[in-house]
This record gives C-alpha cells, structure tokens and sequence, in this order.
C-alpha cells in the first residue's frame, strides 16, 4: 500500500521509543521527531470528553500552504498520560500509518495539479461535525479527492483486519461484516 512500508519501518524501529506511559505532549513530540528527516508530518493531541483511557483516534489534514501532513492523537480529557503497550500497538501503529497514508495521498493529489484557479479551501467536516451540515458533509465525500483516499483506506483495512482473506471476497461479501 502506499508508503505503508516507509511508515510502518520508522514506527517499528522506534517502538520501544513509543512503548511507555506518555505525557500526551511528549507522545506528539515523539513522534514527530521521528518522522522528522523522513516525511513532513507534525504530530498534535487533542483532548476528546468521551474518550477513556485507553481509547483514542486518529485523524489528519494536509495543509498545502505549508506542504505538511498534521496527524492528531484525540485523547481522553480526564487524563494526561496514553499508555502504548504490547497488547495495543499493533492497532496504534496501524491507525496512525492509516491517517499519514491518507494525508499523504491528499499532498500527492495537491501536487500533481493546477492549483492556480483553485478558489476555495476544502471543507473537513471532521473537524467540525456539530457545524456542519448533512449537505456539506455529502459534498465532502463526494469529492474525488476523498473518495480516492478512502477507497485506499478500505484497501488497507481489509488487508489489516482479514489478512488471510480474499479481498474481493471481502468486498463481495461486505453487508456480512458489518457492525451493528
């Protein structure tokens, strides 16, 4: 997948780095550095009420007026301290390669036009989704930009969570996966 390799090297060449209890601050920092000389990504946190502990997620933008990939750790706000361990780095490692494979392929996307007409800013609705309507939020998934992205996205997860699996007969069968 795209730059899976390169992604996924540095975050397991640096595990026992990650692997720890963590200020959020010096987990953003952490990974950020590096990432440093390899790729242009900017690690931040953001504090989420309805997370717990252990939980987090992962999302991303590229800011094209800076040319960086900025990937946010959302953590619970009753803490200040993440716990990486063995029993949850291989879905870190995977959700954080996931989003900096995204936001990749979006700086690519921006690259490879004229953006000399380009007008108005994309919309990120996940940024946002308590000011953003159902209109909007249609819009944004529509745009062949995201659509592009996502489809790699659905790629990587099917290949992540049914390894031994056919994909196209994941992809043929997909309304029996599906949760809830």
């Amino acid at each position: 997948m795209f730059l899976s390799k390169l992604i996924d090297d540095v975050l397991e060449e640096n595990k026992a780095l990650l692997l720890d209890f963590h200020f959020y601050r010096e987990l953003v920092y952490k990974l950020t550095y590096i990432f440093l000389d390899r790729e242009q990504f900017l690690f931040t946190y953001r504090p989420m009420p309805f997370l717990e502990r252990s939980q987090f997620a992962v999302s991303g933008l590229y800011d094209y007026e800076t040319n960086k990939k900025i990937i946010t750790l959302n953590l619970s706000s009753h803490y200040r301290k993440f716990y990486i361990h063995h029993h949850n780095w291989k879905i870190f490692k995977f959700c954080v390669s996931q989003v900096c494979q995204h936001e990749s392929i979006h700086q690519l996307q921006w690259q490879k036009r004229d953006n000399s007409t380009f007008v108005q800013e994309p919309i990120d609705f996940r940024l946002h989704p308590k000011n953003t309507d159902e209109e909007e939020e249609k819009n944004y998934l529509a745009d062949p930009d995201e659509i592009d992205a996502y489809a790699h996205d659905i790629a990587i997860e099917i290949k992540f969570y049914y390894p031994d699996q056919n994909p196209y007969s994941i992809l043929k069968h997909i309304r029996r996966k599906r949760k809830g």
